[in-house]
């Protein structure tokens, strides 16, 4: 198995370990189902640029989570600009 099939296999695993969490926590920030969808789907893409740097398995969870905080804080950021 290739280096970049690991990381792909590594980044679905986690993406789909810590989903539904990630998407209740977005919901609970944003009030909003489209909103809350939207930022996971900032996370994991973010996460996916970053999958690279993410050494620690066991530490996935707090990582995604750190990601989806830091979108939020970005796009509230940006609202209040706007």
């Amino acid at each position: 198995m290739s280096s970049a099939e690991i990381m792909r296999a590594r980044y679905e695993e986690m993406v789909r370990a810590h989903a539904a969490d990630l998407y209740r926590f977005a919901y609970r920030l944003t009030s909003r189902a489209d909103a809350a969808q939207d930022l996971v789907q900032e996370t994991c893409l973010e996460a996916w640029r970053s999958i690279a740097s993410q050494k620690q398995p066991e530490r996935a969870r707090g990582w995604l989570f750190s990601i989806l905080r830091h979108r939020w804080a970005h796009q509230r950021r940006d609202a209040g600009r706007r």
